[in-house]
């Protein structure tokens, strides 16, 4: 885009141009490119004759020419730019000479990409044919351009459109331009400046930083720009006012009113600089030990900036405002990790404890013959070890510099130096100058069976070693539960090895984890566990006044059960094997009870042992007894239950049977009953979702009686009905008989796709109504059997 100053220069230079024509200035010609204002005179026609090859010109008096420029008197006051520097003047004297004689803008335009269209009027003035392009420019910008041939003296007119660039701002000479003259066809004003600048931090740095460029009538955003990595930033906006709002990340923002407001008129540019100071914060606090002690020396960081603590274990530390990773790290001390958060201008207190750091030494003691040495003392302070019967010993010390005192046959001391969390090997090897004394060691120790019965025999297999040089003699025990329970007097001679069997009888009441040891003079060794799979249950049966009942506790863990009786005292105690329980307590007189009720039954695992005691009421009505005439049916089949329930009572009475299968109500049904037992039969119909073996139970209102299981041959039947593009379809789901094709059931899908049903075993077809598929499949008892139907 030519500039303003460069328009100015040329309107100088064509107002020196008009006053100087009359006054005939030398060094004028009429040869090179034509800059060409209308006026209100009529401008002479050159005209050509193409038959008879001869032409006629205007009178080159005409014009004037500036720099090799033609250009015609006019009187617009609008700028005319200087083409001279870009263009040839034509010094052939037989040559085309193409001459704008007339322009007319057709359309007004302002804004970046609105269409400008403008006719002209071209001769060529020169002496022979020739062809030259015709340009509609905008200052710098060629809008459009289109080549034309014309014959010496032959005219034309067209039109050339173009659109305003986006780059454009404030006023420029719209023309219409030829190799050899510049016609002046208007100016054109875009209402556009540019905002410019530079954001910097206080000594001068340039920032990163984005800048909101907000229109100040409206509040609008109308430029958000990221400053460039010198700190520059540049936009091109309407003309108008606006305001600035800068930020840079560790910076405090700029905004108005502080940084005024900016003018944008055509054409200019507003420059300034922003400078933004720093948003710093300040962390301060005391790095101590465990014990209060304050530690010096601690390096405390946090982002890119360190500082160390005093002699009074103090830190401070300037920051940028954020949140921050505080690393407190001191030798012989486990480094402290936290986040803490500050805002600008803020002073955060962050004390910080430290953790002494503790390592791991490790090592073997081993004679000059390379045998290991057992049963040394490894000291390192108040820390000590023993070394195994492999020489080894290991110890967790503080980190740091340390001396280890090793007391065996020989003294011996080491210095060594720990590092925190890390683990250092100090192999020691002791002289040979005292015989060794007889040591015996276990050296292996093996149960034989890991998960007896209560009141069995467990054998366990060990392995003796007389450590020493010297023979000797020596009694092995085995313990249970810290209690002697076999021993072994056994003679070995130096280095020499027996392999020894003890067995140990489990009481029987054992149960869970049984701790097993074996020892001899010299050493111990902790040969584990075997743990008996079985677990305790136990209680105390009263009446309602609290008074001890002989009563029968019955404990029933699948098809397995277990009956004891109460003490004299009420008591009772079971050892079971693991598993889970249902709990029946009957007393001759007295409402039994059934436990849990309607609920889960109760867990048994090894070692545990669960408390269950009651107190039984006298039985104002009870069923005596039960027959359930069918124990094999299906869901939805009905079964028949005859019963014998008895009126303990002195008088008539009316009581509520509630017949339940699997806690699930059947039938309930009010009957009045004499001071005496009755018969009853009730009907019950087995319910659709049913499976497997149920139990029926029949309720009064002061007890329960378990009636019987029933076995109900069935299982469930499930899935998803979706199209061939997977979506899953709500239908109806048909369920034959693969056999008969009689309809089993018929369930609706839901919204989803699923299905859920309970049918009898067997092989069913399954087909759902939208879909035009069917799949096969077998049902098992108490199982269920997903099936999917899609088309």
């Amino acid at each position: 885009m030519k500039t303003t100053v460069q328009a100015v220069v040329l309107t100088a230079i064509l107002i020196i141009s008009l006053i100087a024509m009359p006054l005939g200035v030398a060094g004028l010609d009429n040869t090179g490119p034509v800059i060409n204002e209308p006026d209100n005179e009529t401008q002479p026609e050159a005209t050509a004759s193409i038959s008879d090859n001869t032409s006629t010109e205007t009178d080159p008096a005409d014009s004037e020419r500036i720099d090799g420029v033609t250009v015609d008197e006019v009187s617009s006051p609008h700028t005319v730019t200087n083409q001279s520097e870009t263009t040839t003047a034509t010094t052939d004297s037989h040559s085309e000479s193409f001459y704008v004689t007339d322009t007319e803008q057709l359309t007004e335009a302002q804004d970046h990409g609105e269409r400008l269209d403008v006719t002209y009027h071209i001769e060529n003035r020169g002496d022979a044919a020739g062809s030259q392009t015709v340009t509609l420019e905008l200052g710098d910008y060629q809008l459009a351009s289109e080549q034309h041939s014309l014959d010496a003296g032959e005219q034309m007119t067209g039109t050339l459109s173009g659109t305003i660039p986006a780059e454009a701002a404030g006023t420029d000479v719209l023309t219409i331009t030829t190799a050899d003259h510049v016609r002046y066809v208007g100016s054109v004003t875009v209402p556009y400046g540019t905002v410019h600048g530079d954001v910097v931090a206080a000594d001068g740095s340039p920032l990163v930083a984005t800048v909101e460029i907000i229109d100040a009538s409206s509040d609008e955003r109308v430029e958000t720009l990221t400053t460039s990595d010198n700190g520059t930033y540049e936009a091109l906006v309407p003309e108008g006012q606006y305001v600035l709002e800068v930020d840079a990340t560790g910076y405090i923002p700029q905004q108005y009113p502080d940084l005024g407001t900016v003018n944008i008129r055509p054409g200019t540019i507003a420059d300034s600089t922003v400078t933004l100071d720093p948003r710093t914060g300040t962390l301060v606090g005391t790095v101590t030990d465990a014990d209060g002690t304050a530690i010096d020396g601690a390096t405390v960081s946090a982002s890119n900036e360190r500082t160390t603590t005093d002699e009074t274990g103090a830190y401070e530390l300037p920051v940028s405002p954020g949140e921050h990773t505080l690393v407190v790290d001191a030798p012989a001390f486990d480094n402290s990790t936290e986040t803490v958060t500050v805002d600008a201008h803020e002073q955060v207190t962050t004390n910080v404890t430290l953790q002494q750091s503790y390592s791991t030494l490790e090592g073997t003691l081993t004679d000059t013959d390379g045998d290991p040495i057992f049963d040394a003392v490894v000291s390192v302070g108040d820390q000590t070890a023993i070394t195994d019967e492999d020489g080894t010993y290991e110890l967790t010390v503080r980190s740091g510099t340390h001396t280890v005192e090793i007391d065996a046959f020989e003294n011996r001391t080491e210095t060594v130096t720990l590092e925190p969390d890390e683990t250092t090997t100090l192999d020691t090897t002791l002289g040979t100058d005292a015989p060794r004394p007889a040591t015996f060691i276990v050296a292996e120790s093996t149960p034989l069976i890991t998960d007896p019965d209560p009141g069995t025999n467990v054998d366990v297999e060990v392995l003796v070693e007389n450590y020493g040089s010297e023979t000797g003699t020596q009694t092995v025990t085995l313990e249970l539960d810290n209690e002697t329970a076999a021993t072994e007097e056994v003679t070995l001679e130096g280095n020499e090895q027996s392999l020894l069997i003890l067995s140990v009888d489990l009481p029987d009441d054992a149960t869970g984890d049984q701790a097993l040891t074996v020892r001899t003079d010299d050493h111990e060794q902790d040969t584990g566990t075997v743990t008996v799979p079985y677990g305790t249950i136990y209680g105390t049966i009263t009446d309602e006044f609290g008074e001890p009942l002989d009563a029968t506790v019955s404990l029933r863990s699948g098809t397995d059960t277990k009956t004891v009786q109460t003490d004299a005292d009420g008591t009772y105690e079971a050892i079971v094997p693991r598993g889970t329980y249902y709990i029946t307590i009957e007393a001759d007189g007295h409402n039994s009870v059934n436990l849990p009720r309607k609920a889960d039954p109760y867990p048994i695992s090894p070692g545990f042992e669960l408390g269950i005691s009651r107190s039984l009421d006298v039985d104002s009505v009870a069923i005596m007894h039960s027959d359930i005439y069918q124990d094999e049916r299906a869901p939805g089949d009905w079964v028949d239950v005859g019963y014998v329930v008895e009126n303990h009572q002195d008088e008539t009475t009316t009581e509520t049977l509630t017949f339940e299968l699997d806690g699930t109500v059947l039938e309930t049904k009010t009957v009045t009953l004499e001071p005496k037992a009755e018969a009853g039969l009730a009907t019950l119909q087995i319910p659709e979702n049913a499976t497997g073996e149920s139990l029926l139970t029949i309720s009064t209102e002061t007890s329960e009686h378990e009636a019987g299981t029933i076995v109900i041959d069935a299982g469930t039947l499930e899935g998803t009905v979706t199209d061939a593009d997977g979506t899953p379809l709500e239908t109806e789901v048909e369920i034959r008989d693969a056999e008969t094709g009689a309809v089993a059931d018929t369930v609706m899908s839901d919204d989803d796709g699923s299905y859920k049903t309970t049918v009898s075993s067997g092989t069913y077809e399954i087909a759902a109504e939208a879909v035009e598929s069917t799949e096969s499949a077998t049902v098992e008892m108490d199982e269920t059997t997903t099936v999917t139907i899609s088309s």
